[in-house]
C-alpha cells in the first residue's frame, strides 16, 4: 500500500513513502531530500525522474541520485511566461501555463515529451475564456 510521492516544500525536494495508519489517516516519512534551484512552481514524477516546473524552465532529476539529467530554458522574448504546475498523464509531461502577471489573464496546456523536454503540442485557450492553473493526474 505505499507509494513514492514527491512533496516540494520552497525549494527542497523531499521524497517520502505514504503510509496509512491504522485510524486511516495517511502519514508520510521522509526518506530523502534533494535542494533543487528550479524548484519554485511544480514537480512531476514518473517511474525514474522527477521533473521540476518553474517559470521558464523545466528540470529533469534522476530519482534515486538527484542528477539532473536534462533542463529546458525558455530565455525571456519566448513564447512561455509563466510555467504553474505539472504533472505526467499518459506517459507525457504535461504543464498549465499563463501569461501571470499579465492582463488580460490567458493559459494554455503545454505538452512535453518527457526524453528531451520538447513541446509536442500546446492547447490554448480563447482570451478570458478559461485560465488554467494547476495540472494534476487522477492516478
Amino acid at each position: 500500500m505505499s507509494k513514492i510521492n514527491i512533496i516540494f516544500l520552497l525549494s527542497f525536494l523531499i521524497v517520502g513513502f505514504r503510509v496509512y495508519a491504522q485510524d486511516g489517516s495517511i502519514k508520510f516519512a521522509e526518506i530523502k531530500r534533494y535542494s533543487i534551484p528550479e524548484a519554485k512552481q511544480g514537480v512531476a514524477v514518473d517511474e525514474k525522474y522527477f521533473y521540476v516546473v518553474d517559470d521558464r524552465q523545466i528540470a529533469k532529476y534522476e530519482k534515486g541520485t538527484g542528477n539532473l539529467i536534462h533542463k529546458w530554458i525558455d530565455n525571456d522574448g519566448g513564447p512561455i511566461i509563466h510555467l504553474d504546475s505539472g504533472a505526467i498523464i499518459e506517459g507525457l509531461l504535461v504543464c498549465a501555463h499563463s501569461n501571470y502577471s499579465g492582463v488580460p489573464m490567458t493559459s494554455s496546456v503545454e505538452v512535453w515529451d518527457r526524453t528531451e523536454l520538447g513541446v509536442i503540442f500546446t492547447i490554448r485557450k480563447k482570451e478570458r475564456e478559461v485560465v488554467v492553473f494547476k495540472i494534476e493526474s487522477a492516478n
